[in-house]
């Protein structure tokens, strides 16, 4: 076969094969709605894996918060209650020994509890009172204003633990926004060493949860009383996305309770959420026009290919007999045209039919008065020939068949006779 005819019988394979419109609808929709429950499947993952991940970060750094908190305050503790008892400066400063010994003694404590800094970190300030001298020192740098100072140095020796108490952390509030601070205070025979802890350097490393815009950690007391609270920025807006934790208070370490209300699913998850719900729409959008196009086919395409369809076939009986009135409405009028060209042309072809069966009639009955006088002249003819040959029991019997014969066409008057009768005659 050559070049040219194979490319010919293949451009009239691919001519003759027809591609339904629904029918590709059909698979376009199936092959999205697996793409969908993959993008569903992946996103879930993606979104376990996610919240996974951030569950353990998250409680990766309330861990390192707890330790951290727990060895700075009992270095705090532990540093309150030494020097009440046990510092020789404190007590010498007691014994009016001058105003430069005085000062060379503070300066001294001063540089210690300054190069301690890094064990005990930053917002930590150290005070001491003297009962009988009614002196009031600061031990570190001091980070309040000086009216919350003046407040301090009236409560401290309210607030410090006498000797034989129990001796715990207290929240109090100072100045006239009334910030929050956890003191802890310790008497000893007349002299008072206290701590103060700036509440907002409590936040450590809490501030590397991400918590979202809905989300928030805070601080409280040990009669839950809220001294704290950081609200989130980023993150997820769904409710759904949140998770609570909480470390409890620890007579022993961290003396306040920390409450986390964080995002564990981030932006990310709420990003495969957006892009699950547009890809959901593209679906919706689809099958919408997909159901569109099968009502236009079914009312509008179809009935206009049926309708073609008639009209070239108009000349076959089947489709005469057998048409059908379209449901489009336009069509109607066209339809009910054809309709009455279809009865015009059966009327003709009844007509024509009666006509040609008249002239078939006529030419039998012609030949039926030529085929007569033919058969009695062959008769005729034959019993001559009898009579010559002297076939006389023959030509008895030739002449009573001819004569019963005519006698049978005289007494019959149809066109049409049965061979057995003309047998039997």
């Amino acid at each position: 076969m050559k070049a040219g005819e194979r490319k010919h019988l293949w451009r009239g394979k691919l001519h003759q094969k027809r591609y339904s419109l629904i029918r590709n609808f059909n698979v376009l929709i199936v092959l999205l709605t697996v793409l969908l429950l993959i993008n569903l499947f992946l996103g879930i993952s993606s979104m376990i894996s996610f919240r996974d991940h951030n569950e353990k970060q998250i409680e990766k750094i309330l861990g390192a918060y707890r330790q951290k908190q727990d060895e700075r305050l009992e270095f705090v503790r532990h540093y309150v209650e030494w020097s009440a008892v046990h510092e020789p400066l404190l007590r010498d400063l007691m014994k009016h020994t001058g105003a430069g010994k005085e000062v060379q003694d503070l300066l001294v404590l001063r540089s210690r509890v300054r190069d301690m800094k890094n064990a005990y970190g930053a917002g930590v300030m150290f005070f001491a009172y003297l009962e009988g001298e009614e002196k009031f020192y600061h031990l570190s740098e001091v980070k309040i204003p000086y009216e919350d100072y003046l407040e301090l140095r009236k409560r401290a020796p309210q607030k410090a633990e006498k000797e034989g108490q129990k001796m715990a952390w207290q929240r109090i509030r100072l100045g006239q926004d009334r910030k929050s601070f956890l003191f802890y205070g310790v008497s000893y025979r007349g002299v008072y060493v206290c701590s103060l802890v700036d509440a907002e350097k409590l936040r450590g490393n809490l501030d590397d949860i991400i918590t979202g815009r809905k989300g928030y950690y805070r601080l409280l007391d040990e009669e839950g009383r809220e001294f704290l609270k950081v609200d989130g920025s980023g993150g997820s807006l769904f409710p759904l996305f949140y998770r609570n934790y909480t470390l409890q208070a620890d007579p022993g370490g961290m003396p306040y309770q920390v409450q986390v209300h964080a995002d564990v699913y981030s932006a990310a998850a709420e990003q495969e959420i957006r892009q699950s719900l547009i890809l959901l729409l593209l679906f919706v959008v689809l099958f919408v026009a997909a159901r569109y196009i099968y009502v236009t086919n079914r009312s509008v395409l179809r009935p206009l290919e049926n309708f073609q369809i008639a009209l070239k076939n108009v000349s076959a009986e089947d489709s005469i007999l057998h048409m059908e009135s379209p449901p489009l409405r336009e069509l109607e009028p066209a339809d009910q045209q054809l309709k009455n060209l279809v009865s015009q042309l059966q009327k003709m072809r009844i007509s024509v039919y009666e006509e040609e069966l008249e002239r078939k009639k006529f030419e039998i009955t012609f030949l039926q008065h030529q085929i007569r006088p033919h058969f009695y002249l062959n008769c005729l003819a034959t019993i001559d020939s009898m009579a010559q040959l002297g076939e006389i029991e023959e030509l008895r019997k030739m002449v009573l068949f001819t004569s019963q014969y005519i006698r049978y066409l005289f007494q019959v008057d149809s066109n049409l006779v049965r061979l057995s009768y003309e047998l039997t005659h």
